[in-house]
């Protein structure tokens, strides 16, 4: 009797790990993707302030920083 007993209280608690396990995953994975901006060089697709249109852009690590620096 204890046997059984034994084995459904481990099934419960098994069951409830398993069920906070997953919660706590979408909790983390809803907040992945904020906050974060991915930008890229390319070229352009318009002319624009005197510029020829298709120029390269190139983006460096300066770049970053003052994105970051006009988000506050």
């Amino acid at each position: 009797m204890f046997g059984i007993l034994w084995g459904m209280v481990s099934v419960v608690i098994l069951s409830a790990m398993g069920e906070g396990f997953q919660q706590g995953n979408e909790k983390v994975l809803l907040e992945l993707g904020k906050n974060i901006g991915i930008v890229w060089g390319g070229r352009t697709g318009m002319q624009a302030g005197g510029e020829r249109a298709g120029r390269v852009i190139r983006l460096n690590v300066e770049d970053a920083r003052r994105s970051r620096r006009s988000r506050r």
